[in-house]
């Protein structure tokens, strides 16, 4: 009997195995901390509704809250504001420095204007295989706030992990929810 090549066929069986497991194993990590970003941004879109926040402000708060499961940065202006404003001997001048600062922070409350953006911040618009960061308004006259905060149509890690999962390339995360009571009732008038 001539078993030469058995162990090396045996070897590569289990090494394919073990990489299957492995890539999953990442798959199902980027999964549940999409999950736990979607909790941890839901949490802020509830306590800064509760607090009284206008819609915009506690939409643009859940988005920065949830960066980590927003893909890429697509934003305008990568560039740090401190190399722009540098003179001689690298000194900053303030004066300039401080004046874009509030205007970035201005442009940021302006979708069209903003030069934060990511790949996943939709500003309204949805489609069916693009992946989206769903933040629904949040109504302020209930005694209790609730945001839920989930991504929609997240791609995996990897096209070839989807022929495992019966073709499916994109998933939707579950909802993070958060509740809070609205303690804007007790000092806002609407």
């Amino acid at each position: 009997m001539n078993q030469r090549g058995a162990t090396i066929v045996e070897s590569m069986i289990c090494m394919l195995l073990l990489c299957m497991v492995l890539f999953g194993l990442l798959q199902i990590f980027q999964w549940t901390m999409a999950k736990m970003v979607c909790e941890y941004s839901s949490f802020y879109a509830a306590k800064g509704s509760a607090y009284g926040f206008a819609d915009t402000i506690v939409v643009n708060g859940a988005r920065v809250a949830a960066i980590a499961a927003s893909g890429q940065d697509t934003g305008s202006d990568k560039e740090p504001l401190q190399d722009k404003f540098r003179v001689g001997n690298g000194v900053i001048d303030i004066a300039a420095y401080r004046k874009q600062l509030a205007i970035r922070a201005q442009n940021y409350m302006v979708n069209s204007y903003s030069t934060i953006n990511y790949e996943y911040w939709n500003y309204g618009q949805t489609s069916s295989t693009s992946p989206v960061l769903y933040i629904p308004i949040i109504n302020n006259m209930a005694p209790t706030v609730t945001a839920t905060v989930s991504v929609l149509n997240m791609p995996l890690l990897d096209k070839g992990v989807a022929m495992f999962v019966n073709g499916v390339q994109n998933v939707d995360i579950p909802a993070g929810t958060s509740q809070m009571y609205n303690h804007a009732q007790n000092y806002l008038d609407r």
